[in-house]
């Protein structure tokens, strides 16, 4: 893999902290009936980041880090959007 392809699944990466702090804030009513879904959303795409870097260091998948980048962004922004939801009273 090349540099910009590392820069470009770090951003990826790090841009989902952001994104999660706006959905929170644009979409407060649905965090409290939502909490199940984020809550199982978080534990499945952490445990395909999982079996994604995993592939990485056993089979040669290609696209395996862009997948990890991938469900880590998931997982980011479901977590920060948790995170925001819970401090918020209603």
């Amino acid at each position: 893999m090349q540099v910009w392809q590392y820069i470009l699944l770090i951003f990826i990466i790090a841009i989902a902290f952001p994104i999660g702090k706006y959905l929170a804030k644009i979409c407060k009513e649905e965090m409290r009936p939502g909490k199940k879904i984020f809550k199982s959303l978080k534990a499945v795409s952490l445990l395909a980041a999982l079996f994604s870097v995993i592939s990485v260091f056993f089979i040669t998948f290609d696209n395996a880090l862009l997948l990890t980048a991938t469900f880590l962004f998931i997982f980011i922004l479901a977590r920060m959007a948790e995170k925001q939801g819970k401090g918020r009273k209603s």
